[in-house]
């Protein structure tokens, strides 16, 4: 994937992905495209943590492209967290609805509906990684590190590629920490987490937990907004 100005947002489509760089020079981004179309790879550049916490995150473009493709409907939903953003001083918003609803095209939606969403997790039944709470922290950190400004210079310095002994931990130290060393922004920027309730199935500790212990304390301006049946 090309980037011609590595300093914007990368979006949440690509933000796991490899990517060519053009930003120093065209010839040489050319060069390596074309190599690339020839089946040389060498000039595809990985994302910048390839590791955290010793794993490679989740890249969730697939489903973010599948569950979105053809959404219509549901604009009462886009007014209430239009009004939510605005209003609001909570830090979290729980969209329940039963099975078949469609609550993994919502979650997919609104990442590619409000430009300020800077992480997204689905937790599937079919896939134990995206319901691993260790998982869920470092496919928020890489996608956070691409997404949010100022994030990825202060959560280099502290050495995220190294294991930490919870997911908590993890979460503290690599989100709410640094979150909150980032000067207010002039709007929210969110955090979708699609289907928590299936979180639920992992033994110890879970998604959930790691949540409840430690979202209330970031900053207000980084907020969640999360998909559950009842």
């Amino acid at each position: 994937k090309a980037c011609d100005n590595p300093k914007l947002p990368v979006p949440l489509l690509l933000v796991r992905r490899n990517w060519i760089d053009f930003s120093a020079s065209y010839e040489d981004g050319l060069d390596a495209l074309l190599r690339l179309l020839r089946g040389d790879q060498s000039g595809l550049l990985p994302p910048t943590l390839v590791t955290i916490t010793g794993l490679v995150p989740i890249d969730f473009a697939p489903e973010i492209a599948r569950f979105s493709a053809d959404f219509t409907g549901r604009e009462w939903l886009s007014s209430e967290v239009d009004r939510w953003l605005s209003t609001s001083a909570t830090q979290a918003m729980i969209i329940l609805a039963e099975p078949g609803f469609g609550k993994s095209a919502i979650a997919a939606w609104i990442s590619q509906k409000w430009p300020n969403v800077v992480g997204i997790h689905f937790c599937t039944q079919g896939n134990t990684r995206t319901r691993d709470p260790k998982e869920f922290v470092a496919n928020l950190v890489g996608q956070l590190h691409g997404r949010l400004p100022g994030f990825g210079d202060v959560v280099a310095a502290r050495d995220p590629e190294k294991r930490r002994k919870t997911a908590g931990d993890a979460f503290r130290e690599l989100i709410v920490e640094v979150a909150r060393t980032l000067p207010a922004p002039d709007h929210p920027y969110l955090i979708v987490i699609d289907s928590l309730d299936e979180s639920l199935a992992q033994p110890d500790e879970t998604i959930l937990d790691v949540l409840v212990e430690h979202a209330p304390d970031l900053p207000l301006w980084l907020r969640l907004i999360a998909t559950s049946r009842p």
